[in-house]
């Protein structure tokens, strides 16, 4: 928000987990670029990466973690990022982990991982459409839990207090071997 940063998301997906040879499960990072108040500077800006290495010994439990044989760096893929309204940090969101990390902004370093949780689709107000193969739309409870799985984010500030919006859009990893 005060212009003193670039912030982006590399989100690291696998190329193909199937085909011998082509097996690419790049690491994900969030990259920091101080822009200088003097923009001739540019070139020489500082840049720092947020990785994922050893930030956790233990992920939380209820973080996804599904890449056959993956690292939480490379496990972990960052999606996209709000930053508040201070400047000071971000927030990523890891869509197929079902979390979202917190980045010191000064530092470059992750600080928190925080697991979303289920929405329970047995409740009324969760209702959905289970169906892709009719041309009906159909809402009802269903005894399951759903991710809710990421895609963008925003932060706000509304009456005081500071919030984040996501569109929970889910996202599969469907190897199919």
């Amino acid at each position: 928000p005060d212009g003193s940063r670039v912030v982006v998301a590399n989100e690291g997906e696998p190329k193909d987990y199937c085909e011998p040879g082509l097996a690419n499960d790049p690491e994900g990072s969030v990259t920091i670029l101080d822009i200088p108040a003097d923009r001739s500077q540019l070139p020489t800006a500082a840049v720092r990466t947020a990785n994922f290495h050893g930030v956790f010994p233990e992920l939380p439990r209820e973080v996804r973690f599904f890449g056959p044989n993956a690292s939480p760096a490379q496990d972990l893929e960052p999606e996209y990022i709000a930053v508040a309204d201070d400047s000071k940090t971000a927030y990523v969101t890891l869509q197929e982990a079902n979390a979202i990390a917190v980045v010191d902004l000064a530092t470059g370093e992750v600080t928190a991982l925080h697991a979303l949780g289920t929405k329970d689709h047995s409740l009324r107000i969760n209702q959905f459409d289970a169906s892709d193969r009719d041309d009906a739309v159909r809402l009802a409870t269903w005894p399951v839990e759903g991710m809710y799985q990421p895609d963008t984010i925003a932060f706000y500030l509304f009456d005081g207090s500071r919030y984040l919006v996501t569109a929970n859009e889910g996202d599969t990893r469907d190897y199919e071997c």
